[in-house]
């Protein structure tokens, strides 16, 4: 059905269905005598629904750019803080890169047995996070809205706080969102009605 949103390849494997929420936050920095105190805001706003199609092949190069990225920060972090510790004790040597290349191998593998057990569907997420944002300059959140991508182990009913957890919102609009599509347990049906009642 139509064609993947990332590489424009006709009849890609997958469609999913998004809610499209719109979120900022601002931080305001108070001075006290004692200490400073930074209060953070955050805006959600649904702005639409959307249905998008992805082929395997980009989504298995989303998961692969998705452990490659982090392992990336994973050795920066370990090499700043080894090199910092280094120059505080004044023991450099060849330590350092040995303790950086194990602690990133570590890492690689962790990320790697995460990202295999994370859904297609969250990596789709992130691709439509990336195209939207280049297309806007707004990140919006692309928010899949199936019931059984937000229900815990061993469970049939969708968990609010893992849904919050999972899409990353945080104020009422989660909650509402939960409510009407992810609880009732249709939220695709209710996102393609939505969408052709409109075209």
């Amino acid at each position: 059905m139509g064609e993947c949103a990332l590489c424009k390849k006709e009849n890609p494997e997958n469609t999913y269905r998004f809610a499209i929420v719109d979120v900022r936050s601002s931080s305001t920095t108070q001075n006290y005598v004692v200490a400073k105190k930074t209060t953070t805001t955050v805006y959600e706003k649904l702005v639409s629904f959307e249905r998008s199609s992805f082929c395997k092949s980009c989504i298995k190069k989303e998961r692969l750019m998705y452990v490659l990225k982090w392992t990336g920060f994973i050795a920066l972090f370990i090499l700043v803080a080894l090199v910092v510790a280094a120059l505080r004790t004044g023991s450099f040597g060849l330590w350092i890169p040995i303790v950086t290349a194990i602690g990133t191998v570590i890492g690689a593998i962790i990320l790697l047995i995460y990202s295999l057990c994370r859904k297609d569907v969250f990596f789709a997420s992130d691709i439509r996070t990336r195209i939207a944002s280049k297309k806007t300059g707004i990140k919006y959140k692309f928010v899949p809205l199936d019931a059984k991508l937000y229900s815990a182990k061993g469970k049939t009913e969708p968990d609010l706080k893992l849904f919050k957890q999972r899409s990353g919102l945080r104020t009422q609009v989660a909650d509402k969102l939960f409510e009407k599509f992810v609880l009732p347990g249709n939220g695709d049906e209710q996102v393609d009605a939505l969408i052709d009642s409109n075209n």
